[in-house]
């Protein structure tokens, strides 16, 4: 069983017969923010806050938001601390911690960049700019315990700052076509991605992005910009493997620094099987990897089932395993983790 959820796979922890397996994932999730959707003849299109277009404001959003404490209240630690769309799995691409652009938690600055961008703390402490209150809608899966979580923590540290954000809570069709026409301000995202990074690169570039009418296009944020495309451009094309990742490195400073999403996390894949039937199972990586959903189908191709000597019985029942395999089906099947493009991507290749 893979895509367990922390709290069940922490609970097989003591059951008899049973391989837990934590291994390092790679999915990113995070906080698309909609900093002005407009299509690839740049009309725009959307309901998102004008607000949002600001790259102070959007910055602020970031620095108000404690994304160590989501990994270990949300995530239960089960997930590496994140830099950007490309996961620590990939070393050498995932944006480097060291980084000057990476800045962390800081609700004094995130004041400071809203201070800057000219919207005022008013007397209910929400900010106010032109009679305007900045008031943000956050686009949330009904039904993903982890969106819901993340919810309840960034309400009251945007309160904080002096955003009033609105959780907005919906089912999964619903939420994928307000995403995809652009109805939002904010919205919980994840994407599985590849070894080479170049196709993630790829859908954050302009001429990725849609139509008017919401079609045509696989952009992970609806963001343009032209000096993160020259890059993206020129790593396309490089064949020496150092300046290749120079150049992908400038372009995802770049886009941290403009701020179109927030990656929170790369979550870890929680996954469990019967050691008393099956072994030899490979991971990827091989250290700390995991078993399924990888790039290719190594996890299973080297299986066997456990001899008659080796297998002692007992262990869980089959009616366990059912239990918890339903429960797998109604996170991951109920239209949280596997959905369309530019919403719940985790299975996106």
């Amino acid at each position: 069983i893979t895509g367990l959820s922390p709290d069940q796979f922490t609970a097989l922890e003591n059951a008899d017969n049973v391989e837990l397996n934590d291994g390092n994932g790679r999915r990113f999730n995070g906080i698309s923010i909609n900093s002005g959707i407009a299509d690839s003849k740049n009309k725009e299109f959307g309901t998102g806050h004008e607000a949002l277009k600001d790259k102070k404001v959007r910055q602020a959003i970031r620095a108000g938001i404690d994304s160590e404490t989501l990994r270990k209240q949300v995530m239960q630690d089960y997930a590496q601390p994140a830099t950007s769309f490309i996961p620590a799995v990939y070393p050498d691409w995932a944006l480097k911690s060291d980084n000057p652009v990476i800045s962390g938690f800081d609700a004094k600055k995130a004041k400071k960049l809203l201070d800057d961008a000219g919207w005022k703390e008013g007397s209910d402490g929400i900010r106010e700019k032109d009679g305007e209150k900045l008031e943000l809608r956050f686009l949330t899966d009904a039904d993903i315990p982890t969106e819901q979580s993340t919810a309840k923590f960034l309400k009251p540290w945007m309160k904080d700052i002096g955003i009033d954000l609105k959780n907005e809570s919906t089912d999964a069709d619903t939420e994928s076509e307000r995403t995809t026409k652009g109805d939002y301000d904010m919205y919980f995202s994840g994407w599985s991605i590849n070894p080479d990074p170049d196709y993630q690169l790829s859908i954050n570039t302009c001429g990725q992005r849609p139509d008017a009418e919401g079609n045509g296009g696989t952009s992970q944020d609806g963001w343009c910009n032209k000096e993160f495309d020259k890059l993206y451009k020129a790593q396309h094309v490089e064949l020496d493997q150092a300046k290749r990742q120079d150049l992908v490195q400038k372009a995802l400073a770049i886009h941290y620094e403009e701020t179109p999403s927030v990656t929170l996390w790369y979550p870890n894949q929680l996954e469990a099987y019967r050691s008393d039937r099956f072994e030899n199972f490979t991971k990827q990586p091989t250290d700390g990897g995991a078993i399924a959903n990888q790039v290719g189908d190594w996890g299973y191709s080297s299986v066997e089932p456990v001899s008659e000597e080796e297998a002692t019985g007992g262990g869980m029942g089959a009616g366990g395993w059912i239990g918890i395999g339903a429960a797998v089906i109604v996170v991951l099947g109920g239209g949280g983790w596997l959905l369309s493009r530019r919403k719940k991507s985790d299975d996106r290749e």
